[in-house]
């Protein structure tokens, strides 16, 4: 304990401050700030993030509605809704 208090004196006394309980509401200050900068950050990116996968799913549900309203084309298929690569579909094995 006592070293604890003497490394807060020398803090004290680097920093100019008079009361050792100076650099302890400085030091709790600055850990506050910067809890509240990385909590800030995250809030931030998972913002993003929903708002990208919101964007994702109403792009899926439309083409779902589309492609249950689209009558089967001449060849007598649904016309290719799943154009792009599929991320989801496992690869098929050689055999």
């Amino acid at each position: 304990m006592v070293l604890w208090y003497d490394a807060l004196e020398f803090l004290a006394r680097l920093a100019g401050a008079v009361v050792v309980t100076t650099v302890v509401f400085i030091v709790a200050f600055l850990l506050l700030v910067t809890v509240s900068i990385h909590t800030s950050t995250e809030l931030t990116r998972l913002d993003r993030l929903v708002r990208v996968l919101a964007q994702e799913l109403a792009l899926l549900e439309a083409r779902l509605s589309d492609r249950d309203t689209q009558p089967p084309n001449a060849a007598g298929s649904v016309s290719d809704v799943n154009a792009g690569p599929q991320e989801d579909a496992p690869a098929e094995e050689a055999g």
